[in-house]
């Protein structure tokens, strides 16, 4: 199983890490939905650099995984009315295992 937490140095571990083929290999087979990891800075040095907005610390950010994509079949398309009377069409897709 996967490492839930691994502490990187420099930012290139950081890096290497998250592009790791092993460690994505093993979040795939895992039985959990991912699409990403979470990046957060220990040294409270470095939180004091990085700063905050009003409302959030700069201290964590995601590192989202690439998006998969996968094709599926077009059955048709309709329109729904939304509730200001604007007409919006609707793909009805064939669903796909992701």
């Amino acid at each position: 199983m996967y490492n839930r937490y691994s502490e990187c140095k420099t930012i290139d571990e950081v890096v290497t890490y998250c592009e790791d083929e092993k460690l994505i290999k093993q979040l795939e087979d895992a039985n959990v939905e991912m699409d990403g990891l979470v990046i957060k800075v220990n040294e409270i040095s470095h939180r004091e650099i990085f700063g905050a907005t009003e409302h959030h610390p700069r201290r964590a950010m995601a590192f989202k995984f690439p998006t998969k994509q996968v094709a599926s079949k077009l059955l048709d398309i309709t329109y729904q009315v939304g509730r200001t009377g604007a007409i919006t069409p609707v793909a009805e897709l064939d669903p796909v295992a992701l």
